[in-house]
């Protein structure tokens, strides 16, 4: 085979793997997982082990969230970023609510984060002490407040007597962005010496309960589940890589080191509890329940999903002499994932690698520059779809030598195709003296075999790093362009099938097929038409005859402002291979 058609099957085979990629995600594996997420029935909810020992159990049950609150004894939280209250009864944080986040694009309901026990989805966070023979503070342990409320202008100290003798508080500060800090002091006055382990845990019972309508959706190309990092090293388990034996009725992870943080993640939203930097720790993931899967394949699926998720942690013993007293400050996050505080907070905090929460991938050194880029250009001009056609600018002026020189080695390459083809004719019975003689050929006519994939190659990195940061950064939920594009982080709602939402009929996502798509099919054949090719068997061309409009539809899926950068990145390659074209022919 010559080097002519090795190039060819080169772009053939990478544009083919891409095709099949995304084809699988968005017409297999993710009709399969809402199928999964809508047949997973809400069981029950107990309570599971603080490490190294078991809590009491509570009730739980299927109220609202606000009928839960209602029942009292709870003092509230207020800041610009979060409403919500916190239970005396366990010192427990279960109730917070998103101020700036909203479930629908019509704002009138705001993101529910944390969820008190006796909802169908209980969330919550605590922190406290277990203790060796003597009596810590348990769920069932009710706190008494200095005050009614916590602001960032007033910490909220908690109380709690065993009535052995020690006395335990706790002392609640909180910021402006979703960073609470808790300092937790204990006197011994019982006569003795005790050994108390510092503890914090997040809970997640039932997470496949939807309880926003959207944050058990699974994103093919975002991490959810439990994540941390302990001695600089990261690490993240998915829900379903926790309950790889599905028979099993637990599994743990553990880990030892010092410092870090450790939480549990969904596509925008995120808790971390983060422990005294300097302090030894032993941390741990844990699933119990079960999802068990029925049916044969390919109609295998979940029956049921009752698992619930932990990820804690134990700081090192602190003996406290009779007469003493010992404190403890850690640090939680609850909130939304925006790279700004996360950011600050790895600094400010000294919390290490905190900006993993958010999942930017394999390329996240191209991924992360491409976010504050996008960012900045969508607030300095006000609108991020404006901000990824700026961005499709700048990425294409980059390339334009790379894509021009590529452009005259093929229009060289088509020029040469029939003394390509003599040589071939001539040489066929020796590969070797072929091979030889075809690169004498492309050193004299200044031609790069290679010269046509460059663009492709360096494209294919742009293309998923944008693809993540339009995914699961939040800087980019709902973020609208212009008239039907109110959120460029889901598909093109339009559908050709209906013609486009006159017909009041729902279809299937298979049949979805939007305005973005057929813009991105139709450029890149136009595209496709305007790239010199040089001499092919008729199979490859119809290959590349089909591959637009195979995309068109296998993609129709992807994000608005990814096909929004698509549709941009065709039309100003259109555009340069016009002036290209323009350009003198040298010999």
């Amino acid at each position: 085979m010559n080097s002519h058609s090795e190039q060819k099957n080169l772009i053939l085979a990478v544009v083919i793997s891409l095709v099949i990629i995304f084809g699988y995600n968005f017409l297999v594996e993710r009709p399969r997982l809402e199928k999964m997420r809508d047949e997973a029935l809400h069981q029950q909810a107990v309570q599971k082990p603080t490490p190294a020992a078991a809590v009491i159990p509570v009730e739980t049950g299927t109220k609202s969230r606000a009928e839960v609150v209602d029942t009292g004894g709870r003092v509230t939280i207020n800041t610009p970023s979060l409403r919500g209250t916190i239970n005396l009864k366990g010192a427990r944080f279960d109730d917070l609510q998103l101020v700036k986040y909203f479930i629908t694009l019509q704002h009138k309901e705001n993101v529910t984060l944390l969820s008190p026990v006796g909802t169908d989805a209980p969330y919550y966070l605590e922190q406290g002490w277990l203790a060796d023979g003597a009596r810590a503070p348990n769920a069932n342990s009710v706190w008494k407040a200095d005050g009614d409320a916590l602001t960032p202008q007033k910490p909220l100290t908690l109380t709690w007597d065993n009535g052995e003798g020690l006395i335990f508080t706790k002392t609640i500060a909180v910021n402006d962005n979703y960073m609470f800090t808790v300092t937790q002091h204990v006197e011994n006055h019982s006569g003795h010496a005790v050994t108390l382990y510092p503890y914090a845990r997040i809970m997640q019972l039932h997470h496949a309960n939807d309880a926003n309508k959207q944050t058990a959706k699974a994103p093919m190309v975002g991490f959810l589940g439990l994540l941390g990092v302990i001695d600089n090293n990261y690490h993240g388990v998915k829900y379903d890589d926790l309950t790889k034996n599905r028979d099993q009725a637990e599994e743990v992870q553990n880990y030892q080191g010092t410092g870090g943080w450790f939480g549990i993640t969904d596509k925008y939203w995120f808790t971390a509890i983060i422990p005294d930097q300097s302090k030894p720790i032993d941390a741990r993931f844990v699933r119990t329940g079960s999802a068990p899967l029925v049916g044969n394949w390919p109609f295998r699926h979940v029956d049921r999903d009752d698992r619930d998720f932990q990820a804690d942690y134990r700081s090192a013993a602190v003996t406290v002499a009779a007469g003493d007293s010992a404190a403890d400050t850690s640090h939680f996050f609850a909130g939304a994932k925006e790279m700004k505080w996360l950011d600050a907070y790895e600094k400010s905090l000294s919390v290490p690698r905190f900006d993993l929460a958010v999942d930017f991938g394999w390329f996240y050194f191209i991924t992360k520059p491409f976010f504050y880029l996008l960012s900045w250009m969508g607030h300095t001009v006000g609108n991020f779809g404006v901000a990824i056609i700026l961005f499709t600018l700048l990425v294409r002026g980059a390339m334009f030598p790379v894509a021009a020189q590529s452009y005259r080695s093929m229009q060289k390459m088509k020029v040469a195709g029939p003394k390509m083809k003599e040589l071939q004719e001539k040489y066929k019975g020796d590969p070797a003296k072929l091979q030889g003689e075809m690169m004498a050929f492309y050193r004299k006519e200044k031609i790069n075999p290679m010269a046509g994939c460059l663009p492709m190659l360096i494209q294919i990195p742009v293309f998923l790093s944008l693809y993540k940061v339009l995914y699961v950064t939040i800087e980019m939920r709902q973020a609208p362009f212009f008239g039907f594009l109110t959120d460029l982080s889901v598909a093109d709602p339009t559908n050709i099938f209906n013609l486009f939402g006159l017909l009041p009929f729902a279809l299937p996502a298979a049949l979805h097929l939007g305005i973005l798509p057929i813009l991105m099919g139709v450029t890149s054949w136009l595209q496709m038409r305007m790239t010199p090719v040089a001499s092919a068997d008729p199979t490859q061309k119809q290959m590349m005859a089909m591959m637009p409009w195979m995309m068109m539809v296998m993609l129709s899926g992807l994000p608005a402002g990814l096909m929004l950068y698509w549709i941009s990145s065709n039309f100003l390659g259109i555009l340069q291979q016009w002036i290209i074209r323009r350009e003198p022919q040298k010999n």
